[in-house]
């Protein structure tokens, strides 16, 4: 049914975009083709901050509305079907199985011509629908990218209603027989999966605030029809897999250990890996895989290609792979090709987002760690200027800064902004003890062996409940349990804590964790009613994460902590029946 979309759609996710827009120049009339080469500007956007390449997505979209208005009528609707299956008959056998991963055993899969007219023109019906959801989830993420966060809750509610009527229409139609003119093709099925599989990716908080707009959700029938949607491939197969491990690597998963969903993500990656060889979005995607899993190396080489791969695609520079890039190098203890890196992203001068603040706390820790103090010093002062309050992590770093002002002092903070970062990534978990060591060392001799000089700092107790944290979190990874617990108590008893409250936090729901596996979990021969008391402390312990507020970046500790509580409910209530 969708032999030329699904060729486009490979060629964008391939990041071959000069031979996609090729392609489709004189095709974006119709709105399938309009709608996927609206999408090169806003990936590249998205990889390379470029504001520029946002308004042009923008006006891509704003051109694909247009586009759709033009096909109301049956007639209009008839002559596109037409185009669509000249276009596919001129595609050859050996483009077909290069491109076209969809799942043909499925039972609503046939060739377009194998459709009567009746049946293409209640599914062509169906996708323009789908079109229409599709164009304003785009726009929602842009929206999102732009900072303007009201008009991208109003867009994604207003997609996510669209994909559901249609899911509606579908879950009514999906088993009518392929002689029925309600017959509905499997090309239009699992691309409504996704649609309403796209709630199983947000983090709670988020939905918490869609709800208030009317968002009804339902996360675990999202994740398994987004599960399916990945499974039957086709056009929607990079945008599935896409948001699946955006869900593995990235979404809190409570009381699970990350290794799980590591596990879970490396045959799908394998999967677009093997299909997209040259895919510069799946490559970055495949090398967070790498990091998370402490493959450093291949992380490195991965990021390196995807650089390579996306500059020559689209003319542009992907910043915040430069600045993952040169993260990667840290770790593997290559400081001049970090401090390169950084210093590229560092002095960027399109547009402000988080690399580039992210970029100038790495490159500040690098000076410091040659000796070049005076280097680090101007790059602290100039963090203020380099960072806008939408960059949400440098910024409160700043606002920590104009606190500080005993030269030791900041150099100590600047490194444990940076430890704090990489904490947050959950990037130490795996990695191995030859790569942890050397890191531990370096916080070691700029943190934890040199003393806070002005006690009488407003944000002291930030700094000292922040040193507490990092060394738990490093005695942690190395195996060190009984320190680490030591630390993370240490973290959380400090009080009047003015900016950084997320150390908190952080050290309770550690405890919090750790409580659940160590008395919960591993404690099997434990009676119904010590099993209680574990569970409730357990609870206690996320609760006093969860009333901690004032963070002023996103708050995925809450989310993780708010599912975690719902488990541990469920689990009470099993024992109480």
């Amino acid at each position: 049914m969708y032999a030329c979309i699904t060729k486009a759609n490979y060629l964008v996710w391939n990041t071959e975009l000069e031979q996609a827009k090729e392609y489709m120049a004189d095709k974006s009339h119709i709105p399938r083709m309009a709608l996927e080469l609206a999408t090169i500007p806003a990936f590249v956007s998205a990889a390379c901050g470029d504001e520029n390449m946002r308004k042009f997505a923008f006006d891509k979209l704003g051109g694909l509305e247009s586009t759709l208005q033009r096909y109301k009528r049956s007639e209009d609707i008839s002559k596109m079907i037409d185009e669509i299956s000249k276009w596919n008959a001129e595609i050859t056998v050996e483009d077909l199985e290069r491109f076209d991963s969809a799942e043909k055993t499925s039972e609503n899969y046939c060739k377009l011509e194998e459709l009567t007219r009746d049946q293409q023109m209640f599914n062509y019906e169906l996708d323009l629908k789908l079109v229409d959801a599709e164009s304003h989830l785009l726009r929602s993420l842009l929206q999102f990218m732009d900072g303007s966060y009201i008009r991208g809750f109003y867009n994604f509610r207003s997609c996510f209603m669209k994909y559901k009527e249609i899911y509606h229409k579908i879950e009514q139609f999906k088993n009518e027989p392929k002689t029925s003119n309600n017959f509905i093709h499997s090309d239009v099925i699992y691309p409504t999966y996704f649609g309403v599989g796209l709630v199983s990716v947000l983090p709670p908080d988020l939905l918490a605030i869609l709800s208030h707009i009317g968002f009804n959700i339902d996360r675990d029938l999202g994740f398994e029809l987004m599960k399916k949607a990945q499974q039957y491939g086709g056009r929607i197969l990079g945008k599935a897999t896409f948001m699946l491990c955006l869900k593995y690597l990235f979404i809190p998963t409570p009381f699970q250990k990350p290794k799980i969903n590591l596990d879970l993500a490396e045959p799908i990656l394998q999967k677009v890996g093997n299909l997209y060889p040259k895919s510069g979005f799946f490559k970055f995607v495949i090398a967070y895989h790498n990091v998370k899993n402490g493959q450093v190396n291949k992380a490195i080489e991965n990021i390196s290609q995807s650089i390579e791969v996306l500059t020559q695609a689209s003319g542009e520079t992907p910043i915040s792979m430069i600045y993952v890039l040169g993260l990667a190098q840290f770790y593997a203890g290559n400081l001049e090709q970090a401090e390169e890196l950084s210093t590229q992203v560092a002095n960027h001068e399109k547009g402000k987002f988080d690399a580039t603040g992210n970029s100038i706390i790495l490159l500040a820790a690098c000076k410091l760690k040659k000796g070049d103090k005076q280097a680090a010093n101007q790059l602290i002062d100039s963090l203020a200027k380099k960072v806008s309050k939408q960059n949400k992590f440098p910024h409160e770093k700043v606002e920590t800064l104009k606190h500080i002002k005993n030269e030791q002092d900041r150099h100590l903070f600047i490194i444990l902004s940076l430890f704090q970062n990489i904490y947050w990534n959950r990037d130490l978990l795996h990695m191995s003890e030859e790569l942890i060591t050397p890191l531990y060392e370096f916080f070691k001799q700029f943190v934890l062996d040199v003393k806070v000089v002005d006690e009488k700092s407003k944000v002291y107790p930030d700094i000292c409940s922040g040193i507490h944290f990092v060394n738990a979190h490093f005695l942690q990874v190395l195996n060190k349990a009984e320190e680490s617990l030591q630390e993370f108590h240490k973290t959380t008893s400090f009080e009047k804590i003015k900016i950084e409250k997320i150390w908190s936090a952080f050290s309770y729901y550690e405890l919090a964790e750790f409580t659940y596996f160590n008395k919960v979990v591993a404690g099997v021969e434990n009676s119904q009613e010590e099993k209680l008391k574990y569970l409730h402390e357990t609870k206690s312990l996320l609760e006093k994460c969860q009333k901690i507020s004032g963070f002023t970046f996103d708050d995925i500790i809450h989310a993780r902590a708010k599912l975690a509580i719902k488990l541990v409910d469920k689990e009470v209530k099993e024992i109480k029946k």
